[in-house]
């Protein structure tokens, strides 16, 4: 997010990390490598977690430990995916010494931590946690397919097939899945993230129900809240793809009636339109909602 300029509902928080970062003159050039903008992401810096509450300090170790085989892969597939000349060459330089990559990745994420994640981690956990307690509660309501379909607007699930369409599931899965860990993660959006290596089980990241409201006390000055409502001003950050209302009531952790009440005043002001796809009616920006998004971010 910090490489892709200003996002939906981020903002705020990316702006105090910028300034953050520039404070502290604390470059992230190992791991602005094993995370491009776009496309596959190092597996290295994502192992499937191992429980409900994971430990910095430990998560770090689990990265450190990485065999050093699983690294060169990792930097061989991130190679194959750039057509930049510059990160070709870092990426092979890094294959010729492993363990170093280890070293420089994770000395960066135990400075980042300490500088932005660690005041944040309570509100971050309580997010993950909250999502956690209403899943569970959904599939014992609905069943597991249903519970399932209603994680991210693409994700399907039809039977006992689940279809999952993300720019970072870019390769035929590493082994047929016995286990599929799901993981609530604030700065997965508008893709959920999909962990496919053959020495974890199936990891899907995404974002939890409530996200558009995570950062909502830090926004006392934001003009598009001003001009349209803090949960319209949400509902139209969330919009990066087309949701319908119960995609939209997830994000927001609202009731289906009231985003519907919200989305009205929207369309009828021009800055959303809606389109039915068989059952569904799915709701997307307009050109005039783009750019007041755009202007709200400094865009």
């Amino acid at each position: 997010m910090l490489a892709q300029g200003s996002h939906a509902f981020h903002a705020v928080w990316l702006a105090e990390t910028r300034a953050a970062l520039a404070d502290a003159r604390l470059t992230l050039r190992t791991l602005d490598l094993l995370v491009p903008p776009t496309g596959h992401m190092a597996d290295l810096l994502t192992p499937a977690p191992t429980g409900r509450v994971g430990v910095h300090d430990a998560e770090l170790e689990r990265i450190r430990a990485t065999p050093l085989e699983d690294v060169v892969a990792d930097l061989r597939h991130l190679a194959s995916s750039t057509r930049s000349p510059e990160r070709r060459r870092a990426l092979a330089a890094f294959a010729e010494d492993p363990a170093a990559l280890l070293v420089s990745a994770t000395e960066e994420l135990s400075r980042f931590w300490d500088l932005r994640l660690a005041r944040s981690w309570p509100r971050l956990q309580a997010l993950a946690d909250a999502d956690i307690a209403h899943r569970g509660a959904r599939a014992a309501d609905l069943g597991l397919a249903r519970s399932l379909s209603e994680l991210h607007p693409r994700l399907q699930v039809d039977g006992d097939t689940v279809t999952l369409r993300t720019a970072c599931l870019d390769e035929p899965l590493a082994a047929a899945p016995t286990e599929l860990v799901l993981v609530p993660s604030a700065f997965t959006w508008p893709d959920p993230l999909v962990l496919n290596h053959h020495a974890h089980p199936l990891t899907v990241a995404y974002a939890p129900r409530g996200i558009g409201t995570l950062w909502q006390s830090a926004r006392e000055s934001d003009g598009l809240a001003e001009l349209t409502g803090g949960t319209r001003a949400q509902a139209l950050r969330l919009l990066d793809i087309p949701m319908t209302t119960s995609d939209l009531a997830e994000q927001l952790a609202l009731t289906p009636p009231t985003v519907n009440e919200h989305l009205r005043i929207l369309a009828r002001a021009g800055t959303v339109s809606a389109s039915r796809q068989g059952r569904r009616v799915y709701y997307a920006r307009t050109p005039l909602g783009e750019g007041l998004v755009a202007r709200s971010l400094g865009g």
